[in-house]
């Protein structure tokens, strides 16, 4: 059994997240943080096989907790999602940011419905792709 940490600050998304996960047909522990620093606490007691999160939360940002996600052996494949700050041609500073830290995938949450079941099944698989489409 999986297991998948979804760190996000809105519980809309969470949930949501979570509903596309249902979907993917693996046996999987789903736990939620609401930031980094609860995050952080969760994966002390019980690391995660995968990360999902957020850029943009209170307290600790999401490139910070894939700074931190980086140092853990073994370490989780990490997700990075956001809308914030998506340029006239679909590209995202934040989305490249994340990437450059240490992100596996990076996806901006309108393309979570059509992408994240895929890459999710490609991460519990141990089949990541390139990140050349990362941010896109």
């Amino acid at each position: 059994m999986k297991r998948v940490l979804i760190v996000d600050d809105q519980t809309s998304i969470k949930l949501f997240v979570k509903s596309i996960l249902d979907g993917v047909g693996a046996s999987l522990v789903v736990e939620f943080a609401a930031d980094g620093y609860e995050a952080q606490e969760l994966i002390k007691k019980q690391l995660p096989d995968l990360v999902i999160t957020d850029i943009f939360m209170p307290r600790m940002d999401g490139i910070e907790l894939i700074e931190y996600l980086k140092t853990l052996e073994p370490r989780p494949v990490i997700i990075a999602m956001t809308d914030s700050d998506i340029s006239h041609d679909g590209t995202s500073l934040y989305l490249e940011c994340a990437k450059l830290v240490g992100a596996d995938y990076c996806l901006r949450k309108s393309d979570l419905v059509t992408n994240l079941a895929g890459v999710v099944k490609s991460c519990l698989t141990g089949k990541l792709g390139t990140q050349e489409a990362c941010c896109k």
